[in-house]
């Protein structure tokens, strides 16, 4: 039952798969120059808010895939086969999505358990103002810059139940067994301690506006 439970909370945060109407009705709505007032998803100012579309579009698909697959290895083996493909899979999935988008797509944290998801300076800034706005019960935005025809794009990662099997608080929601494998995969480890509905990290998205 509480396996049941936190698939569905899953289910219910993330996207697991788009409608076929999607892409037709996204290349309408956000299409450079054209379109943008027929869908309002976002309360920011064009031409942010196509490239905020766009951003979004890119790490919800990113975000999609590794859902996917994670939620597969669970199923399948349990939550230490899920460690098993996050140490060696993960990033192939988010790599393999940005050279499909033509776009760079990391997932970064101030607690990361993969060194190589640890962020800079401007990504840390992001991930603390997004902590206050939920923390403040605030309506998240996505932060986007455009410079140079480049668009930085960042949104947050936010912990769910299901989450908490590897991220949350030890001996608690982290089991032993998935503990010790955490320990023995990830030795300088950061990312657990976590509850629901925290920013455990941010999608960060760079591309360029001739997309």
């Amino acid at each position: 039952d509480d396996a049941i439970a936190q698939i569905a909370d899953y289910i219910y945060d993330n996207e697991i798969e788009r409608p076929e109407w999607f892409d037709t009705h996204f290349q309408k709505a956000h299409k450079k120059g054209a379109g943008l007032g027929e869908c309002q998803c976002f309360a920011i100012q064009e031409p942010e808010k196509e490239y905020a579309a766009i951003g979004l579009a890119y790490a919800m698909e990113a975000k999609a895939e590794l859902g996917r697959n994670l939620m597969q290895a669970i199923q399948n083996k349990g939550t230490v086969e899920a460690i098993q493909f996050c140490n060696t899979e993960a990033t192939k999935l988010t790599d393999s999505v940005s050279i499909m988008k033509n776009a760079i797509i990391k997932r970064v944290s101030d607690k990361p358990r993969n060194p190589n998801n640890k962020a800079n300076a401007e990504q840390l800034k992001h991930i603390g103002s997004f902590k206050e706005s939920i923390a403040s019960g605030k309506k998240i935005e996505p932060v986007v810059y455009n410079e140079n025809s480049e668009v930085s794009f960042y949104y947050p990662i936010t912990t769910n139940a299901l989450c908490l099997q590897c991220h949350g608080k030890p001996d608690k929601q982290i089991l032993p067994e998935t503990l010790a494998t955490l320990k023995k995969l990830y030795p300088k480890a950061k990312a657990v301690g976590y509850d629901v509905n925290e920013v455990r990290g941010i999608w960060s998205v760079t591309f360029d506006t001739d997309h």
